[in-house]
């Protein structure tokens, strides 16, 4: 069977009919849980929340992007994806920025159920449930609750365009929301690159290495405007860039030591996870 002829067809009507029943019971305590942290939690002191919103405000006020950075010039992380969405709700909702809790609420929901439905083409009923509740109770995503963050979003946008790979009819609707899904997620998140990626391989497979690597292609075009208008604007394509570059020297030194320690985990700890990795030689001839 077709993986895409799974998709909401795994099970008998009973057993759908009590999942759909506890997923919608799932969600109501999902979003009461998301209310019972965000709300009333202090706006500014929630991680990049006040940035996203400034950078929102001066999309939806001026049409640019563009903040005073450290050294006078404009910003060129975070990337714009995130607070362009935000663009219409913070100039709705300013100054009222305690109501952004259910923005983050739905994307989290989103995420979980788009999650469930991708595992059921995978899963027994039962397993993709648990799938679609873990992303709900997830203590990393309800932790940011109150938070105006991509995160939650990003993943929602990953399990669409994965579930969008296991299409019955993959045809140009399903083409553009690939591109779409891909090209988003890479001006939301840095990492947004490996979903293009793997989107490409998918697609490659089902319609041949060309589509793969035209779908690629096309859905980084948002990255490469956005890299070029920093570089022309700032100066630099992005401050992610040097950031990194200061963080991997400083982690060079490091590296030999956790590598023997994933090492000794695969090996069952014992010595070498006790000791470091001057013992992993022994541990790995013992």
């Amino acid at each position: 069977m077709d993986v895409s002829d799974r998709l909401g067809t795994h099970g008998g009507p009973v057993l759908r009919r009590g999942l759909t029943f506890a997923a919608g019971a799932a969600g109501v305590l999902a979003a009461a849980l998301q209310l019972l942290v965000g709300w009333g939690r202090p706006f500014d002191l929630v991680s990049d929340s006040a940035f996203h919103v400034r950078l929102a405000l001066a999309l939806a006020r001026h049409g640019v992007f563009a903040l005073p950075g450290p050294f006078g010039g404009p910003v060129t992380d975070p990337l714009p994806g995130y607070p362009l969405l935000l663009a219409l709700p913070a100039r709705l909702l300013a100054p009222h920025w305690g109501w952004f809790w259910p923005l983050g609420a739905a994307a989290v929901l989103a995420a979980a159920v788009l999650s469930w439905r991708l595992a059921r083409a995978l899963l027994p009923e039962g397993a993709a449930a648990a799938v679609g509740l873990l992303i709900a109770f997830s203590p990393a995503l309800v932790a940011q609750s109150g938070a105006v963050m991509p995160d939650a979003l990003y993943a929602a946008v990953c399990a669409a365009g994965f579930l969008l790979i296991a299409s019955e009819s993959p045809g140009p609707r399903v083409y553009a929301g690939l591109a779409a899904a891909g090209g988003l997620a890479a001006i939301m998140r840095p990492d947004g690159l490996l979903l293009i990626a793997a989107l490409g391989v998918g697609w490659g497979a089902r319609r041949g290495r060309r589509a793969g690597l035209a779908l690629a292609a096309l859905s980084a075009v948002p990255l490469a405007a956005v890299l070029l208008r920093n570089q022309l604007v700032a100066g630099q394509a992005t401050a992610y860039a040097p950031r990194w570059a200061v963080q991997a020297l400083a982690a060079l030194p490091l590296l030999p030591a956790r590598a023997a320690a994933v090492a000794a985990d695969l090996l069952g700890r014992g010595a070498a996870g006790a000791a470091g990795w001057p013992a992993l030689p022994a541990a790995a001839a013992g």
